[in-house]
């Protein structure tokens, strides 16, 4: 399959998932790729976070970072999505009120339909990002659930192993706390009817750092109804940005409605600017006469 993503077909969206492991280099290396030519939705988990608190974003791109981020309890901002700025705010609704740092989510609304991502990190050794996820969609089931025609995708780093998405013969997996915590997750999907989108076939995407064996911890859900929304789901190893261990997973969307894309503004390049020539000409426009030597 080509690696190659088109966005532009107005009913298509494209989402770039990638668990940076909180690396600096690896951020950046990410963010200096023209994205925006490319993908129009960046789901990242565990974001690189500025000892100052801000998070570095792609160029052309519009941060939706947790409401929480700020509440020490809750911990580091660990899930973060970036919205290209060619996509029309009329369309896109961020959501809050998760009370979580590891889930950031929005809505995207087009000709009667919704379709609306969670960006979600699962921590190893708690179900607290699943528990508040289920508690905001039992709160919010009727305003995101109300009929055939929305949609729901979840997506991110779960830190989950079960034969329903590992390969079966990787039995070392399977412990029987490994499988008790995957079993909390698959009850969540059944109780919201969620069913995976990425298959086997696509091969894993991460490589542990040191033992080099391979993993699945990363999904891709959506409701039961929604299957026919993705055009691909793919593990892109050959797009892995620098130091992490993760293989990034695009999916291309095809939406039921056209959404509404608009053109960038024009940016500048100030660093071919002539500031000597510049700075004369404001001095003879302000003075009426050219700058002294």
């Amino acid at each position: 399959m080509s690696n190659e993503t088109d966005t532009s077909n107005s009913k298509c969206v494209s989402i770039f998932q990638i668990n940076l492991g909180k690396l600096r280099d690896t951020q950046n290396e990410l963010i200096n790729r023209e994205l925006s030519d490319q993908y129009n939705i960046i789901l990242a988990q565990e974001p690189y976070v500025h000892p100052l608190g801000h998070i570095p974003t792609p160029s052309n791109f519009c941060p939706i970072i947790p409401e929480t981020r700020r509440d020490a309890e809750k911990g580091s901002v660990r899930s973060i999505i970036w919205v290209s700025t060619k996509l029309n705010t009329a369309n896109l609704e961020p959501l809050g009120q998760i009370s979580s740092n590891d889930i950031t989510a929005i809505c995207l609304k087009t000709g009667g339909h919704q379709i609306t991502i969670f960006n979600i990190y699962n921590d190893c050794n708690d179900d607290k990002a699943l528990e508040a996820l289920d508690s905001y969609l039992q709160k919010h089931s009727l305003q995101l659930t109300g009929s055939d025609e929305d949609h729901i995708i979840w997506a991110g780093d779960f830190n989950r192993h079960h034969p329903l998405w590992d390969d079966k013969t990787e039995t070392r997996l399977f412990t029987p706390r490994a499988l008790n915590d995957a079993n909390r997750l698959i009850e969540y999907m059944a109780d919201w009817e969620m069913e995976p989108v990425l298959t086997k076939e696509e091969g894993p995407m991460l490589q542990h750092k040191v033992t080099k064996n391979f993993f699945r911890p990363d999904l891709v859900l959506c409701t039961n109804h929604s299957r026919s929304l993705f055009i691909t789901c793919e593990v892109r190893e050959c797009e892995q940005p620098i130091h992490t261990d993760h293989f990034p997973i695009v999916s291309m969307l095809e939406l039921p409605s056209k959404i509404e894309q608009v053109s960038n503004n024009i940016s500048y390049n100030y660093r071919a600017a002539d500031w000597e020539a510049t700075a004369g000409q404001h001095f003879k426009h302000n003075y009426g006469r050219t700058p002294p030597l």
